[in-house]
């Protein structure tokens, strides 16, 4: 699934994986794990959409 946060599309990829474990993580009460990695994964793939952005590489 790693292949999946490479390449072109990778940035969103991490967004949308770590929007869904968010939600999963908040919706099952004592999977505060999950949700915390989901934020995580949310975060890093805003950074990488934005540096992709000022790198001139956009979509």
């Amino acid at each position: 699934m790693l292949f999946l946060f490479r390449g072109r599309h990778g940035p969103l990829v991490r967004i949308i994986l770590g929007a869904i474990m968010v939600a999963v993580g908040l919706l099952l009460h004592g999977w505060v794990i999950l949700a915390a990695v989901g934020a995580v994964l949310l975060i890093w793939g805003v950074f990488g959409l934005v540096s992709e952005q000022r790198n001139g590489r956009v979509r």
